[in-house]
């Protein structure tokens, strides 16, 4: 798998004071905090009414310490050439069309899946 570079190029719009802050940052020079205005009192708000109480979530798949989408990738190129077909099936039980887009909660099933093969 051969490695797939990126460039990115940012441009960004600053003010002239993030500007001079910023290059007192790296000129090393201590940097005065700009004053700042005391808040303005606001009208009192009514308590909102109190909300319902959420249904209890469904407890999350156990995650396997460790397993990182590495070690599925190098599990799936050690069997993808002898077991494609059932690795594809695998995929779209745990809803990913792609180890890439699986939801790292799974990589322990997928991993398991793998070195069973």
């Amino acid at each position: 798998m051969e490695p797939i570079k990126i460039n990115v190029q940012v441009e960004l719009n600053l003010s002239q004071d993030s500007k001079n802050f910023i290059a007192q940052l790296f000129a090393g020079r201590p940097v005065a905090a700009a004053p700042v205005a005391p808040a303005k009192p606001t009208a009192p708000v009514a308590p909102a009414a109190p909300a319902k109480p959420a249904a209890p979530a469904a407890p999350a798949a156990p995650v396997a310490p460790g397993i990182t989408i590495e070690q599925v990738r190098k599990a799936l190129a050690d069997k993808v050439s002898s077991h494609r077909e059932a690795i594809k099936e695998k995929l779209n039980s745990l809803g990913a069309p792609s180890v890439t887009k699986l939801d790292p909660s799974k990589y322990a099933e997928m991993y398991a899946f793998l070195t069973a093969l």
